[in-house]
């Protein structure tokens, strides 16, 4: 399955709760040349690897880490077309599937501040 319905028109940002195969997942878009100061300084948070580019995905999910559930993220780089064949589609769209097996298996553990 590919991310149809996280198809979009670029803008300055959005944000988006959309239906993914049946957990509710929310995007969040930001162009890079129509950023905020805030999101500008959260960039290097996600740039764990001090790669610096672009596009960059961020996937947020819960993670188990020594006996504490807490947020877990991964980044990924590249641009992916939106062709259903296209391998590095499926690749994201494997990502997302991870990200929520991984929320799911973890939720319930985990404290909100």
């Amino acid at each position: 399955m590919v991310l149809d319905s996280a198809m979009f028109e670029k803008k300055d940002s959005f944000t988006e709760t959309i239906d993914f195969m049946g957990s509710t997942v929310t995007i969040i878009y930001i162009n890079i040349d129509h950023r905020p100061q805030y999101l500008n300084d959260a960039f290097d948070v996600y740039d764990s690897e001090d790669i610096g580019g672009l596009p960059m995905f961020t996937v947020i999910t819960l993670g188990y880490d020594r006996g504490i559930v807490k947020p877990y993220y991964a980044a990924l780089y590249g641009k992916f077309a939106l062709d259903s064949n296209d391998e590095r589609l499926e690749l994201l769209t494997d990502v997302f599937t991870d990200a929520i097996e991984i929320y799911d298996q973890n939720r319930d553990g985990y404290s909100y501040p």
